[in-house]
C-alpha cells in the first residue's frame, strides 16, 4: 500500500527546519534550482545530442496529491509542536505549509528531461546507485569520473523551491526499470504520542519500517506519463514567483551558454525554447541585465573566429589539453573575465584579475577525462570555485595549489600576448622593459605566434621635441587675476604647486622673509600660488574607452563635497611611474583645463560619480595611476 512514513525518532535527538542542504540555496532558489537540475540531466546523458528539458508549471487538486490527507495532518502535528516550543522560523513554515495545503489550488513545477539515462539502480539491494543518491542519500554522490566531485547536496535545491519541502521523483532508466517515490524533508514532530523524524518517505511500506520505491504513482502518471528514457521531478508546493521564467533563463543563459551554443542542451520554460537557434535572440533581450551581461560578451567570443590557444604539456603529470579563446574588443567595454566550464558545458566561474587595460573577454575548456576529474574535485559543493584545500592531503593540496597557479599563469600570459599581438605597430622603447607590465606592443611585420616566448625585447623611445607651455593658471579661490609664468603651476610631490622661479615678494624666505610667495597680487605682480591636498579616501575605476583615438575613461566618487580638485595621471610601472602627457579632457561634454599631466576638475559631489574622458600623447596603450588632490582653502 502506498503512504507517506516518518520514522520514528525517539533517542535520535531534535531535527530543525533549517536543513543545511536546503539552507546553501535559499539565496537564489530558481538560479539554483536551474544550475543543479541541468548539470544533473548533462551528466545523465545517454549519448543523443542534446539533452532536452522541460519546466512547466502548473496548478493542481488536492486529488492529484499522493497522499495528501495524511501529509496535511503531518504537518499541522509539526506546527503545533513547534508553537508549543516557541521556535518561530519553524512555526512560521509550518503555518504557510498549512495554508499551502488548505487551498484546492496547489501550485507544481514539473521538471522532465529526455535523451538521458533515468535514474539507474532502483532496486539495487545495497542502494547503491544514482537512484538512491538521488532519493534518500545526504551529502553523497554516485557519480564517476569528471562528473565526480559532487557532494551529494545539489538535490537540495529541489526542497528549497519547495514550500513544503516535498517532491516527487519519477524514472524510466535505460535498462527498462520505473520508479517513483515522495520524499518530505521536514522537521522533527510528534503525531499520537509518537516522535518522529523529519525526513519522510511515500511509497510501499515494508514490515521492517522502511518505505521502498512504487514502479509507478498514478497520480504522477496522470500529469505526466513517461514512455522515454529519463526522470521527472515534481515540486509541490512551488513558489509561485512571478519571474520565474525569467529567472530560469537568465540562469541558463548565464551558467549553460556553451552547453547550448554547442547543441548539448535544450530547454523549454513553460512555452519559451531555449537551445542553439533562439540563444541570440534571447541574448539580444536580456543583454541588460547584469546577470547576462558577461554571458553577451562569451557569445561574441564563441561567434569570433579568434584562433584558440591550446596547451596540452601544462601539467607533467596529469594528460589533457586545456584550451583558451580570447577576443579583444577595439571599440567596446567588456567583462575582461574568462569564463571557466565544466567539460559538460556548464559555467563554473568567471575569472577576473587578469589585466585592468587589455579589452578582452575569454573562455577556458578542458579536454581528457582526467584533467577534468582533477579539477572537479577542487570544486567548492555550489560548484562555483576551484579550491585547493579540497584535497585532503597536504601533499596534494601544496600540488592543487602549485597546479592553478601554473594555469593562472597561462591564462594570464596568453590574454596579454593576445592582446600585443591585436594592436597596430610595434614601438622600441629602451630601458622601460619593466616599467610597463601590460602595455601593448604593437606589432608590424612581424608573424604571429601561437606559443608564448619567455624573452623580454630591447626597446627605445624617441622623445617628441615639443615648445614649453606656458601656463594660465587663474586662482578662482582669490578672485584674481592670474600669473603667466613659464613651467608653473604644476603639482609636486605633496600635492603643492611647484614654485621653482616663480618672483617672491618681501616676505618670501628667499629675500629673508618668513613666507612662501604672497598671497595676491602685490605692487611688484607677484602671483599667488594655490596648494592643494591629497585626497586619500575615493573610489575610481579607470578603462580605456576609444582604443583608436588612445582614449581613457575614469569614474571618480568622492565621499564629502569638494570645491577645487585636480588630477594627476600617471603611466604606471613596476618600480616608478612617468608622468601622462594629456592631450584633451572632457566632462559631461564640456572640455576641462589641462596643465600637462593635470585635469582641472572643479566640483565634485558627495556620493555621486564624475566621469572624465582625456586622451593622452602616445603611441601605445598602457596602464594609469591617478592622484586626486583638493584645494587646501
Amino acid at each position: 500500500m502506498e503512504q507517506w512514513n516518518f520514522p520514528n525518532a525517539n533517542g535520535l535527538g531534535t531535527q530543525g527546519i533549517s536543513n543545511s542542504g536546503v539552507e546553501t540555496f535559499k539565496g537564489k532558489i530558481i538560479e539554483s534550482l536551474t544550475r543543479e537540475i541541468c548539470q544533473n540531466s548533462l551528466d545523465a546523458s545517454n549519448g543523443q545530442k542534446p539533452v532536452k528539458l522541460e519546466f512547466k508549471q502548473s496548478i493542481i487538486s488536492k486529488d492529484l496529491f499522493p497522499g495528501y490527507n495524511a501529509l496535511k495532518t503531518y504537518m499541522y502535528d509539526a506546527k503545533k509542536y513547534w508553537q508549543e516550543r516557541g521556535n518561530k522560523k519553524s512555526t512560521e513554515f509550518f503555518t504557510n505549509a498549512c495554508r499551502v495545503l488548505e487551498s484546492n489550488r496547489i501550485p507544481i513545477l514539473r521538471i522532465s528531461d529526455y535523451n538521458t539515462t533515468g535514474l539507474t539502480g532502483s532496486t539495487d539491494p545495497q542502494e547503491n546507485s544514482p537512484w538512491f543518491g538521488m532519493v534518500s542519500s545526504e551529502g553523497v554522490s554516485y557519480k564517476s569520473g569528471s562528473n565526480s566531485g559532487s557532494y551529494g547536496i545539489g538535490k537540495s535545491s529541489i526542497y528549497a523551491a519547495s514550500s513544503l519541502r516535498t517532491v516527487f521523483i519519477n524514472t524510466y532508466d535505460k535498462n527498462g526499470e520505473s520508479a517513483a517515490q515522495g520524499v518530505s524533508k521536514l522537521a522533527t514532530f510528534a503525531t499520537n504520542g509518537e516522535k518522529k523524524f523529519g525526513i519522510g518517505f511515500y511509497g510501499l511500506a515494508q514490515s521492517d519500517g522502511s518505505t521502498s520505491c512504487c514502479e509507478n504513482i498514478d497520480e504522477l502518471d496522470s500529469l505526466c506519463y513517461r514512455n522515454e528514457y529519463g526522470t521527472d521531478i515534481f515540486i509541490m508546493g512551488f513558489n509561485n514567483y512571478s519571474d520565474w521564467k525569467d529567472k530560469i533563463i537568465l540562469s541558463l543563459l548565464d551558467n549553460f551558454l556553451l552547453a547550448i551554443y554547442n547543441s548539448e542542451l535544450e530547454i523549454t520554460v513553460q512555452d519559451i525554447l531555449v537551445n542553439s537557434t533562439t540563444l541570440k535572440r534571447l541574448l539580444d533581450k536580456y543583454k541588460d541585465s547584469k546577470d547576462v551581461a558577461s554571458a553577451y560578451n562569451y557569445y561574441q567570443v564563441l561567434e569570433s573566429d579568434e584562433t584558440i590557444y591550446e596547451n596540452n604539456e601544462l601539467f607533467k603529470d596529469i594528460p589533457g589539453t586545456v584550451k583558451l579563446k580570447v577576443a579583444i574588443f577595439k571599440d567596446s567595454s567588456p567583462n575582461r573575465t574568462v569564463l571557466i566550464s565544466r567539460s559538460n558545458g556548464m559555467k563554473l566561474f568567471d575569472k577576473n584579475r587578469i589585466s585592468s587595460s587589455i579589452q578582452f573577454s575569454a573562455i577556458l575548456t578542458m579536454e581528457g577525462e582526467e584533467l577534468n576529474q582533477y579539477f572537479a574535485k577542487m570544486e567548492d559543493p555550489t560548484h562555483s570555485s576551484w579550491q585547493s584545500d579540497r584535497y585532503e592531503f597536504e601533499d596534494k593540496i601544496k600540488k592543487a595549489e602549485k597546479n592553478l597557479k601554473i594555469l593562472n599563469k597561462w591564462i594570464k600570459d596568453t590574454i596579454i600576448k593576445k592582446g600585443t599581438e591585436s594592436y597596430g605597430e610595434e614601438i622600441d622603447i629602451k630601458g622601460m622593459e619593466g616599467l610597463l607590465p601590460e602595455f601593448y606592443e604593437l606589432a608590424t611585420n612581424k608573424k604571429k605566434h601561437e606559443s608564448l616566448e619567455n624573452k623580454k625585447s630591447k626597446v627605445s623611445v624617441n622623445k617628441k621635441a615639443k615648445e614649453k607651455q606656458s601656463i594660465n593658471m587663474q586662482t578662482e579661490t582669490l578672485g584674481d587675476s592670474y600669473y603667466e609664468y613659464e613651467d608653473t603651476g604644476i603639482l609636486d610631490d605633496n600635492g603643492d604647486s611647484d614654485t621653482k622661479g616663480v618672483p617672491h615678494n618681501e616676505t618670501s624666505k628667499e629675500k629673508n622673509g618668513t613666507g612662501a610667495p604672497a598671497k595676491g597680487k602685490d605692487g611688484d605682480g607677484n602671483r599667488p600660488i594655490i596648494k592643494y591636498a591629497s585626497v586619500n579616501n575615493f573610489k575610481k575605476r579607470i578603462f580605456i574607452s576609444n582604443t583608436d583615438k588612445n582614449e581613457y575613461t575614469i569614474k571618480l566618487t568622492v565621499n564629502q563635497n569638494i570645491d577645487d580638485c585636480r588630477l594627476q595621471v600617471f603611466i604606471s610601472g613596476e618600480t616608478s611611474n612617468i608622468d601622462a602627457d594629456i592631450i584633451s579632457a572632457y566632462s559631461d561634454s564640456k572640455k576641462l583645463k589641462i596643465i600637462q599631466n593635470v585635469i582641472c576638475i572643479g566640483k565634485l559631489y558627495k556620493g555621486f560619480p564624475k566621469a572624465i574622458k582625456f586622451t593622452i600623447d602616445s603611441d601605445y596603450q598602457c596602464n594609469l595611476e591617478v592622484k586626486l588632490y583638493a584645494n587646501k582653502k
